[in-house]
């Protein structure tokens, strides 16, 4: 049984929203903003009308930020990963965040560098902005490390 007031709940074992008041969530359709519409849309499976929804405010946008993250979240409820997670990356790069900006100087450089199972990136990302803090013990700053030997003879 429902607690009252609980029109929706995140289910434990899926990790998606569920509905459990279908004619409240209904009835919010029409006094609710652009943006919580198009999530009440998905709940609602009603993801087609959701995606439209979503693609209109998102044109309409002078801030892409939200639209794209709701609109991302309407396709990941139609199983779109593709789709949604070209939304979630261009919403991280305006999110301006030092992972934002470390995807950006990736995806400039051609695609995913990451070495793998090291953590690093290649030389030529590793700039200002854009390299990966070396831990607090380590004995050689990072600016020391790569200058190369002035040294005659080395």
């Amino acid at each position: 049984m429902k607690p009252p007031g609980d029109i929706w709940r995140t289910d434990p074992a899926t990790l998606r929203d569920v509905v459990l008041d279908r004619a409240v969530m209904e009835d919010r359709l029409t006094q609710c903003p652009a943006l919580e519409r198009v999530w009440i849309l998905c709940l609602l499976d009603r993801p087609q009308e959701a995606i439209t929804e979503g693609q209109d405010l998102l044109a309409g946008a002078a801030d892409r930020f939200r639209p794209l993250l709701v609109l991302a979240q309407a396709y990941q409820r139609q199983y779109s990963w593709h789709e949604a997670t070209r939304l979630h990356e261009e919403a991280l790069r305006l999110a301006r965040t030092p992972a934002g900006k470390l995807w950006s100087a990736v995806r400039s450089a051609g695609g995913s560098s990451m070495k793998p199972g090291t953590g690093k990136l290649p030389r030529s990302l590793n700039g200002p902005g854009t390299s990966i803090a070396a831990p607090a013990n380590a004995s050689i700053s990072h600016r020391h490390a790569s200058r190369p030997s002035t040294e005659p003879g080395n």
